[in-house]
């Protein structure tokens, strides 16, 4: 999650930035799917109102995801769309260090 924004500040042309990022976020979608489907069938295993808190927290975290994005495209211009990207992705992993910090 870091790793996509900050790949802007290294200094590398366009295209090698670009291919950069679509390596990292194929990367990220592929170990995000294997761990969703693992705790997903664990999920299974427990009794079904655990299955619905579970399934509640992925509805609020996508929510609270697209407000993010959201917010982030309402407060800056479309000119500056790496600036907002920067913004969406950083307090998207703020927001994750600090679900983490709080368990």
């Amino acid at each position: 999650l870091l790793f996509v924004p900050t790949s802007y500040f290294f200094g590398m042309d366009e295209e090698a930035n670009y291919y950069m990022v679509l390596v990292a976020t194929a990367f990220a979608a592929i170990v995000t799917a294997f761990i969703d489907s693992s705790v997903i069938s664990l999920a299974a295993s427990y009794p079904l109102r655990v299955q619905e808190y579970f399934q509640f927290g992925i509805g609020l975290s996508t929510l609270i995801g697209s407000i993010y994005r959201d917010v982030t495209k309402i407060i800056f211009p479309p000119n500056m769309i790496v600036e907002s990207s920067l913004l969406y992705f950083y307090s998207g992993a703020a927001t994750i260090g600090l679900c983490i910090a709080s368990y």
